[in-house]
């Protein structure tokens, strides 16, 4: 796998780029008074403060027995970049020379074998164990935890990332957890097929991390989120392993499938896992439909979701969103000035009214009239086939966003959550405000949309951007307002990106559910070493 930033999103040399697109910089001049966007931060690595690993020689002499030296890592630059994920919280701080603590060493292993010898070093030394594929989470699911053991590693799972058999008749596939996603659409790939699992984060993160996390894919109206992919899963904990069945469904009691799914490597280290796969798609078509409202919009999404539409994603911003995306895609060109132009003489404001909504088709042989039909009879205002290849495109890229706003001086943060759709509005509205408030009249910005449709239900995704005095400050004070009021709502505390540390306090769990998962921890992990201070404290 391609190693990312540490101080940021993805590939050291890919930045959004501000200086190419004059909407994007007059947007962040009128609402956040930024007059001179200043050149991408570079950060050195060995700037960053950080003790020596203290830890024995003869404990370190037996994870290198194991995994031998340049698999088993104690310096300073590996140790880095194993200490945190990609929140917003995280990223601040280890930008800003505050680094909570970092793992005493950084463990690569190769096989179900070596995980096996080095969980049974970690029972006798006391070694706490934060598994780390592509470190991708943004809710804290990876950072430096000790759990009150006076050992960490981190174990990565990236060597562990080969394609181990296709099943042409069944249409699964075996792979290693560590395959990033490039590397799991590659393998696939060669032999016609293809998984079809594309979060955001899709370039560098893992098939393990999507399913220790629950992950959602971009197209998941067409081929599901990961636990509709996942057929078996094959986990080892300190206590053994299991492998659960290898059928379509079953009635043999509870599915232990399940109760692994979005433990987020608090049980075990998932090592492989069977999941459905499909042809490569032959075409694709995405195109880009405008609505006056978000409401319009949503409704139209909402009839796509519950017909038989043959779609594979709908995605659908708000207001704030939309003006906002033609202003960071707008490069000063000719065909900008004209989707402008032609918004306009359908009655749309590309700088207040409107609402866009993206529906994408994949595969060898389908039909977009029915949902063209719905978005036209609802008054949606087609733009055509080129922002949807723009968009298809550009996907992987505007997590980099975040990076060149944080380098303005400017708050992100990202939260979503999922609910009803006749619950729909009102959490919309009521986290919006929310996010608003907790800026105490700051200047901020909150981009909404619906990422993941479903019959009953969808997404609600929200981005906020904002100028803010004390971040660290601001980040818990918007956490907090965000997250509480979707437990009021009786909302997911996440519906894709996972608890971590971050969500711990707004799970919905009880008591008894609680009282659950602690018993299921105690029989796989005894002695509490697995990513401790995880999902549930």
């Amino acid at each position: 796998m391609q190693e990312s930033k540490w101080w940021g999103w993805g590939d050291p040399e890919v930045t959004f780029g501000l200086g190419n697109r004059p909407g994007l910089v007059r947007y962040l001049r009128d609402r956040f008074g930024v007059t001179e966007t200043s050149a991408p931060r570079r950060f050195r690595v060995e700037d960053v403060a950080l003790p020596p690993s203290a830890l024995p020689k003869e404990i370190l002499a037996g994870f290198r027995h194991v995994l031998g030296e340049k698999r088993c890592r104690t310096d300073h630059d590996a140790r880095v970049r194993h200490s945190v994920g990609k929140s917003y919280r995280e990223l601040w701080q280890i930008r800003n020379g505050r680094l909570g603590d970092a793992p005493d060493l950084v463990l690569y292993p190769r096989n179900e074998g070596e995980v096996a010898e080095i969980f049974s070093l970690c029972r006798t030394h006391r070694v706490a164990v934060v598994p780390w594929g592509g470190g991708t989470s943004v809710v804290g699911g990876v950072n430096a935890l000790r759990g009150g053991f006076p050992w960490l590693a981190a174990l990565v799972t990236t060597e562990m990332n080969r394609l181990l058999e296709v099943d042409e008749t069944s249409r699964t596939a075996v792979l290693e957890a560590g395959a990033s996603g490039p590397e799991v659409e590659a393998a696939l790939g060669a032999r016609g097929f293809s998984l079809g699992h594309f979060p955001q984060s899709f370039e560098f993160s893992t098939l393990g991390g999507w399913i220790a996390a629950r992950s959602a894919g971009q197209n998941c109206l067409g081929w599901g989120n990961i636990e509709r992919m996942l057929v078996s899963v094959r986990v080892i904990s300190p206590m053994g392993e299991i492998r659960t069945l290898e059928a379509p469904n079953h009635a043999c009691g509870p599915d232990f499938k399940q109760l692994l799914l979005g433990s987020e490597g608090t049980c075990g280290l998932i090592l492989s896992a069977r999941v459905r796969v499909h042809p490569k798609p032959e075409r694709r078509e995405y195109f880009l439909t405008a609505f006056p409202s978000f409401h319009d919009a949503s409704e139209a999404a909402r009839e796509i979701a519950q017909s038989v539409s043959g779609a594979a994603l709908v995605r659908v911003s708000d207001e704030e969103e939309s003006v906002a995306s033609l202003a960071f895609s707008d490069k000063g060109g000719l065909s900008h000035r004209l989707l402008r132009a032609w918004l306009r003489w359908h009655g749309l404001s590309p700088e207040s009214r409107l609402s866009l909504l993206l529906a994408g088709f994949e595969g060898a042989d389908f039909s977009t009239s029915s949902v063209r039909g719905i978005l036209s009879r609802r008054g949606g205002v087609s733009l055509g086939r080129a922002p949807g290849r723009h968009w298809l495109r550009d996907r992987f890229r505007l997590p980099y966003l975040r990076d060149d706003l944080m380098d303005q001086g400017l708050f992100v943060e990202t939260l979503e959550t999922s609910t009803l759709w006749h619950r729909l509005p009102a959490l919309y509205e009521s986290v919006r405000r929310a996010l608003i408030d907790s800026f105490r009249g700051q200047p901020c910005s909150v981009l909404t949309h619906i990422s993941h449709l479903y019959p009953d239900g969808a997404s609600l995704y929200f981005t906020v951007i904002g100028r803010a005095a004390n971040p660290l400050e601001q980040w818990h004070l918007t956490k907090h307002a965000a997250s509480d009021t979707i437990r009021k709502h009786g909302a997911a505390a996440s519906h894709h990106h996972g608890i971590g540390t971050d969500h711990r306090e707004y799970l919905s769990w009880g008591p008894l559910e609680r009282g659950l998962f602690r018993q299921i921890k105690a029989t796989m992990d005894p002695d509490g070493l697995l990513n401790p201070g995880k999902l549930e404290p």
